[in-house]
């Protein structure tokens, strides 16, 4: 399991809690010297040459190392004395590549030391290509943190703001909790995901993404929308106008499913396909009980089967890439025989952004 709350920051030790594990480590300024580790397990000298200290921000920022006998050192080879020292210490210091993927995955890092090259060939170590890192358990840590709805957002509540804050409001039914697939989680809880400094988001709503082949299946991907105090967009991972919003998990054949309560068979129900989250909250509020709508959080459809149930229709957002991705999903599905319509919305529209009645 993670130990903690983010994709961008692992937590890193602190000087004073390696120094702790490390038997004739000795204060040195800032920082603590002790013997070279770095060298291998077999060097016991009792020359003291590898030297270690706090980052600016320690705790989020690897351990500062250096040390006299290997200088000079590459990037790598200091990412593989942090290496030496969490094996002999067993504390998280190293946030590189592989410390960063084994975190993801929920797994300890145990790299052996990289041997030093000559002093007169230099070497950069080019990190692999378009790795696809398993942010899974990360999602699945963060949907346990995540606190249900039991008796749906008050008006005060950094939820209700956002429902009342979208134009035009979200009129959501007072007393009846949001859809089970939607939580939401605090800021100020261990496990929030890192974003930009100057960040003013107070928190997230965290809906749950699953396929639909297996509904109640566990959570493995999920999709936040980050929020301020006031209930607007916070642009929390990025600055441009896409940053409130972030997925994490990789799992292309699942959707949020909403719902004002879960129907007996999800199979034989009526599917409405949205693209985001505000989307979907808004078209279930002027939907029938017994409607289901599947949120895409972009433009997937293609691992919805239309055979699964009873009807399938796309409410894709009112701008030409939408509108013809909606409609070359529904010529493969009507080569397959099954008719799937398309809501036109007015361009420059969305399901959140229409005026609906509450059935």
């Amino acid at each position: 399991m993670l130990t903690h709350s983010t994709l961008n920051r692992i937590p890193i030790a602190t000087a004073a809690e390696v120094a702790a594990r490390l038997p004739g480590t000795r204060r040195e300024g800032a920082g603590y010297r002790t013997r070279g580790y770095c060298h291998g397990s077999g060097d016991k000298s009792s020359s003291a040459s590898l030297v270690f200290s706090d980052p600016p921000r320690p705790g989020e920022q690897s351990l500062h190392v250096h040390c006299y006998k290997c200088s000079p050192q590459t990037p790598a080879e200091r990412d593989a004395i942090r290496h030496t020292l969490q094996k002999a210490t067993g504390l998280q210091l190293c946030r590189c590549r592989a410390c960063w993927e084994a975190h993801y995955a929920g797994k300890p890092f145990t790299a052996t030391p990289r041997a030093r090259a000559p002093a007169s060939v230099t070497t950069k170590p080019a990190p692999p290509r378009h790795a696809k890192r398993d942010t899974a358990a990360y999602a699945a840590e963060l949907w346990a943190a995540a606190r249900p709805s039991t008796s749906g957002p008050a008006e005060q509540h950094t939820v209700g703001r956002w429902l009342a804050a979208r134009k035009p409001p979200i009129r959501w039914p007072a007393g009846r909790p949001l859809p089970e697939t939607v939580r939401w989680l605090a800021r100020s809880h261990r496990i929030f995901p890192r974003g930009q400094p100057d960040s003013p988001a107070a928190g997230a709503l965290v809906m749950a993404m699953r396929p639909l082949s297996n509904p109640a299946g566990p959570t493995r991907k999920l999709h936040m929308v980050a929020i301020d105090a006031k209930g607007r967009k916070a642009h929390h991972w990025q600055a441009d106008k896409r940053g409130d919003k972030h997925t994490y998990g990789q799992d292309a054949a699942a959707y949020g499913l909403l719902w004002k309560q879960r129907p007996a068979g999800e199979h034989a129900c009526d599917l409405h396909v949205v693209e985001g989250l505000a989307d979907g909250l808004a078209l279930l509020t002027a939907l029938p009980e017994d409607q289901v709508v599947a949120v895409c959080a972009g433009l997937r459809y293609s691992e919805i089967d239309p055979g699964w149930f009873a009807s399938v229709t796309l409410w894709p957002d009112g701008d030409e890439k939408a509108l013809e991705t909606a409609r070359q999903q529904a010529q493969q599905w009507a080569n397959r025989g099954y008719t799937v319509p398309i809501k036109l919305l007015p361009k420059g529209e969305d399901p959140a952004s229409m005026n609906w009645r509450t059935p």
